[in-house]
């Protein structure tokens, strides 16, 4: 069962965050950072299915979306400090080391994290990580026009993102689902735009990991470019790992085979050696 709680942002913001207790050593903690208008919510079959590794499991959604949908967007570099003020207020130092799993935006804002505190985490798994938006939802002159409407509009101006959840997963039993109205995420455009140097920098950044870190990447992926999420793959110099899910949308976790990629996931956990046959794995 998902207990909703709260926290301090770094500007003392109410934030709220789901909290899974795991069936694992007491001392083991799974934190997941879910990305841009996600929720830990949408992601509780995947993480149920990794609760016989862990204590304790958490979910702190980022402002401005999920369950901190009533807090503003901030710059993506404040999600950095949020993270810290968590981290402080719930005492994880006091912990083994932390594993770190994060999607899309969050694997940004994650990869950005680990790379300022290494010492705190034990390994990472990046799910579709947002080094790169995809050519065929965010062509070249998207940003363009972004900029064009901020110049005109100034700090107001709100863009809304340009796919529907055909673009997030193939899941039937979601794309059928009639109480599920699902609106794309609108973000303040000076937020959107900065979302790309921010991704460039953790891309950039990648040979600097220490941690290992395991790499999904959804093949069919029309959010963000899966060709970057390889090619950033192949700048960590950590020990690492890539699971390559051929035909998958961009929210793994929502898709049919998610409890594939939690097995696949806790497998990896358990014996970082290991290279599940089903799926294009390179070491």
């Amino acid at each position: 069962m998902l207990m909703i709680e709260s926290f301090r942002g770094y500007d003392g913001a109410a934030l709220r965050y789901g909290r899974l207790r795991g069936e694992g050593p007491a001392e083991s903690v799974l934190l997941y950072v879910p990305g841009l208008g996600g929720s830990v919510k949408g992601a509780l079959a995947f993480l149920g299915a990794l609760r016989p590794l862990f204590g304790e499991i958490y979910g702190p959604d980022l402002r401005g979306f999920g369950l901190n949908s009533h807090v503003t967007v901030p710059q993506p570099v404040h999600y950095l400090d949020d993270l810290d003020a968590f981290w402080q207020e719930k005492s994880l130092q006091t912990h083994a080391p932390v594993t770190l799993c994060a999607i899309s935006l969050g694997a940004v804002v994650a990869t950005h994290w680990a790379l300022a505190h290494p010492g705190q985490f034990s390994r990472m798994m990046l799910v579709s990580p947002a080094f790169k938006p995809h050519a065929a939802t965010f062509p070249w002159h998207y940003a363009l026009q972004r900029l064009a409407g901020r110049l005109l509009r100034g700090e107001s101006h709100q863009t809304t993102m340009p796919y529907t959840i055909a673009k997030l997963t193939r899941n039937p039993e979601l794309l059928n689902a009639k109480e599920l109205m699902f609106t794309p995420p609108t973000v303040p455009t000076d937020f959107l735009l900065a979302t790309r140097p921010f991704a460039d920098a953790a891309f950039q950044r990648l040979s600097e990991l220490t941690l290992p870190t395991l790499v999904v990447v959804p093949g069919d992926d029309e959010v963000c470019d899966p060709n970057a999420m390889r090619r950033g793959y192949e700048r960590i110099r950590a020990p690492k790992i890539l699971h390559d899910y051929g035909g998958l949308k961009h929210d793994a976790l929502m898709e049919p085979e998610s409890p594939q990629i939690a097995a696949d996931m806790a497998a990896w956990l358990q014996n970082p050696e290991l290279c599940p046959p089903a799926i294009v794995c390179r070491p």
